[in-house]
């Protein structure tokens, strides 16, 4: 792989992450906006969970949005459903290793700030290397 073509895909990787947060944070306020306003009685538990699975579906959908424009660009679109699949290993991977991690760290008592930022970050890192995974030669 020439430099050029590793420069595109860090590039690549960095568009995803971004647009990946951002939809994925916009689409948990969206949720817990809604079903705060609709559904009162809805404990909190229940409003983050939502909220949770809400984000985590708009993140995978945002970062999915741009590989696929970057596999039309090249010519490439045949490629997605593997990249796809690919990227479903690479989420179920990074859930795995953050209830692992958590397991392994329990007696530890981690913080709420450490906690909150591996639910973020592993399984968006699982889902982009999962994706960009061999993606220059992917035909």
């Amino acid at each position: 792989m020439t430099n050029a073509a590793r420069v595109d895909v860090v590039f690549l990787a960095l568009r995803e992450a971004i647009i990946g947060l951002v939809a994925g944070l916009g689409g948990a306020l969206v949720a817990a906006l809604i079903i705060g306003n609709i559904e009162p009685l809805v404990d909190l538990y229940a409003s983050i969970l939502y909220s949770l699975i809400t984000g985590l579906i708009c993140m995978i959908g945002g970062i999915f949005a741009v590989g696929y424009r970057y596999l039309r660009e090249h010519k490439r679109e045949i490629a997605f459903v593997k990249q796809v699949v690919q990227a479903l290993m690479g989420i179920t991977l990074g859930g795995i290793t953050f209830f692992c991690t958590l397991w392994l760290i329990k007696n530890l008592y981690p913080s709420n700030a450490l906690v909150n930022t591996m639910v973020v970050v592993l399984p968006l890192l699982g889902l982009l290397i999962g994706f960009n995974h061999r993606i220059r030669y992917s035909s």
